[in-house]
């Protein structure tokens, strides 16, 4: 049943740590951590791969965040000391190459697999997704649950939480376009938003692996005990037909759990690994 949430609530998981991530100094990561440009023939994506080992964990960003949103917290590089760890900027972030349009849902979760087609050590992958990323991963898993042997949900967009409409959609943009107009991948995935919910909402369960969602219950910036018990409701629902299914809450970071409580991911990430 879906809730009745408007585009206020929208922009405030959407798009304000976004617009904040604009103004903030830049990150910029290591020399030492090799960058490689995957061509999928029709444009190339920026990657890097640290480690080796029977575990590929790939992870995939929220909108408007790159794949630096994981080294700077420390998670990839703590995963990469016994399994190999995979990241990359999807197409119109940082230098990777915008490619074919639109950027919606099956487009973005095809070019995934080339990554993890061109990359992984192994046949399976843990993936973890941030935000709307964690929507793409779920995506995927529905898509090609023969490669996957975990999920990582982060924060996850959900189908369920927000009634989307065209002038939420326009406003989302609208607001990237003004803050961030840089952001041309950023931009281009806003505009195919209200797109991206429709498509979910016609995905079946995920596949029968374990999967851990992380969910933020930290009252800040509006948000209301009646958000956050709907919230984790829609969460808790990811879990529906899985023999395998955690849900971990947390007050103590807001929408960005890797970056305010780094170890709690890597934590579950390990879980996950067990």
């Amino acid at each position: 049943m879906k809730k009745n949430f408007t585009s206020i609530c929208l922009l405030s998981i959407a798009l304000l740590p976004l617009l904040q991530s604009c103004k903030k100094e830049d990150y910029r990561i290591p020399d030492y951590i090799p960058r490689e440009k995957v061509d999928l023939g029709t444009h190339k994506l920026v990657s890097i791969t640290l480690g080796s080992g029977d575990h590929t964990i790939v992870f995939e960003n929220g909108l408007g965040t790159e794949m630096k949103i994981w080294v700077e917290p420390g998670v990839f590089e703590a995963l990469a000391e016994e399994n190999q760890v995979i990241a990359y900027n999807r197409g119109g972030y940082g230098n990777s190459e915008l490619g074919p349009e639109p950027r919606n849902i099956p487009r973005l979760i095809a070019e995934l697999n080339e990554i993890i087609e061109t990359k992984s050590e192994n046949e399976k992958v843990i993936l973890v997704g941030h935000s709307l990323g964690g929507s793409y991963v779920r995506s995927y898993a529905v898509e090609y649950p023969e490669k996957v042997e975990a999920l990582l949900l982060i924060e996850a967009t959900h189908e369920d939480f927000i009634t989307v409409v065209q002038d939420d959609e326009n406003e989302l943009v609208a607001g990237i376009r003004t803050e961030c107009p840089d952001k041309i991948g950023t931009i281009k995935e806003a505009e195919q938003f209200l797109e991206a919910m429709e498509y979910l909402d016609t995905l079946p369960n995920l596949p029968d692996v374990p999967v851990i969602a992380l969910a933020s219950t930290k009252l800040e910036n509006g948000i209301t005990q009646v958000y956050i018990d709907q919230w984790l409701s829609v969460q808790e629902s990811l879990g529906e037909g899985l023999s395998d299914f955690t849900l971990i809450a947390t007050e103590n970071s807001g929408h960005q759990i890797h970056v305010d409580e780094p170890q709690l991911v890597f934590d579950a990430i390990r879980q996950l690994l067990e």
